[in-house]
């Protein structure tokens, strides 16, 4: 068959962006060491992170702001957020997911056995403690601390599912444990 120079010049270049295009199928960027500064076993959250080549980790968890004890992460794979965590002030699941602008019902959301309240959903996962967080004034900045979890990997729904249940107890204590509840001060 005869193709002229212009079409083979097209079938390269349509090539390349459909590789482009179609990202990578494996994961080329080394997992962090730690899953937003709170230390699991990286086999317990590595299927939280997609296929990729580069990412970026924007923690602030390690370093809350005193003025709310609150806690955020963010992680991003080329360009995409991936993965989110917010630990703030929030008195209730229902105000949590209002507040994190999350499309899910409370109806849905299946428990999650352990020490703290928790819930979970495909992608979302959420936990709450008594946490009071006193201010100078004598006002307490928090008074109960929730926190939030949700990611896009694993993809398959009962998968997410069973793995953010893992997963939210134990990253709820050790954000527990970084805050500085009232709660904590016995236990130091």
């Amino acid at each position: 068959m005869y193709r002229s120079a212009s079409s083979s010049a097209f079938v390269v270049v349509l090539t390349i962006f459909l590789l482009g295009c179609g990202g990578s199928a494996e994961r080329e960027y080394a997992l962090p060491e730690n899953f937003c500064d709170v230390d699991l076993p990286q086999e317990d959250y590595e299927a939280l992170f997609p296929p990729g080549s580069e990412l970026i980790v924007q923690p602030s968890y390690d370093d809350f702001s005193a003025g709310a004890a609150s806690r955020y992460c963010r992680v991003s794979v080329d360009g995409e957020e991936v993965i989110r965590v917010d630990a703030d002030g929030v008195d209730s699941f229902e105000n949590a997911i209002v507040h994190s602008g999350l499309s899910v019902e409370m109806d849905d959301a299946e428990p999650v056995d352990g020490e703290f309240d928790a819930v979970v959903w495909p992608h979302v996962a959420m936990a709450t403690a008594p946490c009071v967080v006193p201010n100078v004034e004598g006002n307490n900045y928090i008074e109960t601390l929730t926190l939030v979890l949700s990611a896009d990997s694993p993809g398959d729904d009962d998968e997410s599912v069973r793995l953010l249940s893992s997963l939210i107890q134990p990253f709820m204590a050790e954000t527990v444990e970084m805050t500085p509840c009232e709660e904590n001060e016995g236990n130091s």
